[in-house]
């Protein structure tokens, strides 16, 4: 699946959101490590979960612009199956809740902190400004909760009028079609976590630079 690609306004090339979490927080990755060594599917199992989540995350799109559905026969049923056992999750959840759509997949770019995201909605529920991020992951955990911290820091930046008030993840099974929805006012902590390693990236970054111009010298 493509990957975005942010440029701030001078032209420079900059991290995702999702690329400095990956690069510098090893939470929760040891069992992963360890179920992968145990699967020898492992890469093929991660591309395609890859893919249900993208299509899934397609048709959410397309119903919240009133968009006619794909046919997706271009992938293989039982993807299709999945994402669509996921959509049907968030059919169950958008009937049971009110709110007015404000954006939908908004690419972000922050020129303060150099990082940019795409954040997957944002909506007005119960007159607060709302982030909504969808998994389709099995779980939800600490990386997740960093992850929308930071849409929601940069949407501030770019929408100091309009800042989000409610953060939350709406997991959505592939499996059962059921759903998770986890709600939070404030996410501090998590946004202090991602500047120490957005701050990580950056020094690594120069450190590279500068041990590369030393020895060259």
């Amino acid at each position: 699946m493509p990957t975005s690609v942010y440029i701030d306004a001078v032209g420079n090339i900059l991290p995702s959101v999702t690329q400095i979490i990956g690069e510098d927080l090893g939470w929760g990755t040891s069992h992963l490590m360890a179920w992968a060594r145990r699967n020898p599917n492992y890469e093929e199992e991660q591309l395609v979960a890859g893919i249900i989540g993208t299509l899934a995350h397609e048709m959410v799109e397309r119903d919240l612009l009133g968009l006619e559905q794909k046919p997706y026969s271009y992938f293989h049923e039982n993807v299709i199956l999945a994402a669509k056992r996921a959509f049907s999750a968030w059919l169950k959840w958008k009937a049971t809740h009110e709110f007015k759509l404000i954006a939908v997949e908004q690419k972000l770019v922050s020129e303060k902190y150099k990082v940019g995201g795409t954040l997957d909605i944002v909506v007005d529920m119960n007159f607060m400004t709302t982030l909504v991020d969808l998994k389709t992951s099995r779980t939800v955990n600490l990386e997740h909760l960093i992850q929308i911290s930071t849409y929601g820091q940069i949407w501030n930046e770019l929408h100091p009028d309009n800042p989000i008030k409610k953060y939350c993840l709406l997991r959505l099974d592939k499996e059962t079609e059921e759903y998770e929805f986890h709600v939070w006012t404030e996410l501090d902590t998590e946004w202090k976590i991602f500047r120490h390693l957005l701050g990580i990236h950056y020094a690594k970054q120069n450190l590279k630079e500068q041990r590369c111009l030393q020895q060259m010298h």
